[in-house]
């Protein structure tokens, strides 16, 4: 049986997706056991019964092309969405990916909104590669995870000696994204005071 057991490993090693069944004697269950454990479909039993391996292959068919399917699928869906890092064949966003496309080229200040873990980061980052700043910083910054006090210093900078613990000038987000994409993250989370001066 080891000779079965290393055929066994042969052929998955050659052929993954390959459904193995095992035909074995009844005092030889527990080697059949081991070789499902090592990677075969499945077993049937000495003398065999047609039906039963029959049904065994037919099994076996169909998983196969489930496997196939989710193989299809995770591949499949990439290609029908004309931005890399949105992987969707629902309509509604193929939509939204070509407005992305179509915007990326214009010099506009873009508006992206959406809830929570929708994608907006990852939108953004398209508009800035597809269009002529691509060469030039992305930066992002999350408006809401960064205290209302330190808001401004991150945006514009400061000088050195502005505050207490300015030992040195440091250039803000704003003007490090210069000629490249500024991305504010939670905008809404700007006061209101500091959305004016960003504006």
């Amino acid at each position: 049986m080891s000779e079965g057991f290393a055929t066994i490993e042969e052929i998955l090693n050659a052929a993954p997706e390959t459904k193995v069944i095992v035909a074995t004697g009844n005092s030889e269950r527990h080697n059949a056991l081991k070789a499902v454990a090592n990677g075969a479909y499945d077993f049937c039993e000495k003398p065999v019964d047609l039906d039963v391996l029959h049904t065994i292959v037919e099994r076996a068919f169909r998983l196969a092309a489930i496997e196939d399917e989710n193989r299809r699928l995770t591949t499949g869906p990439r290609t029908r969405s004309p931005i890399e890092r949105i992987i969707t064949s629902h309509d509604s966003m193929l939509k939204v990916c070509r407005d992305v496309e179509r915007l990326a080229a214009t010099n506009v200040t873009v508006l992206l909104l959406g809830e929570s873990g929708t994608g907006k980061e990852a939108l953004a980052k398209a508009l800035h590669e597809l269009g002529p700043r691509a060469s030039q910083p992305f930066v992002a910054i999350n408006c809401g995870a960064i205290p209302e006090t330190l808001l401004e210093s991150e945006l514009f900078g400061y000088e050195r000696g502005a505050f207490t613990g300015a030992f040195k000038q440091t250039i803000g987000k704003i003007e490090s994204a210069n000629k490249g994409t500024l991305f504010l993250d939670e905008i809404g989370d700007l006061p209101a005071s500091l959305q004016v001066k960003v504006f």
